[in-house]
């Protein structure tokens, strides 16, 4: 299992917001709430089980509302993810 930076991380979550939401990545902001894109609960929660897949890790199904920031959210599955 790879150990991902929090700016691969990061870059995976802009990535999939653009396309769930039709934006171009420049048009998503690291510092901005992730909910306030227009994510609806579900969305959120499949972006939590998204990012369990890629890291290979559990993490809680409220981690988009406790980290709320793209920022925040990468520093905190970084941390969490373990080193393989």
């Amino acid at each position: 299992m790879k150990k991902y930076t929090v700016e691969e991380i990061s870059s995976w979550i802009v990535r999939k917001l653009s396309v769930k939401l039709n934006l171009p990545a420049s048009a998503i902001r690291l510092d901005k709430d992730i909910l306030d894109y227009g994510l609806d609960s579900m969305e959120a929660l499949g972006m939590v089980g998204e990012i369990e897949a890629l890291i290979g890790v559990e993490i809680p199904a409220t981690s988009v509302w406790d980290y709320p920031t793209i920022s925040q959210l990468a520093q905190f599955i970084h941390d969490e993810a373990p080193v393989i």
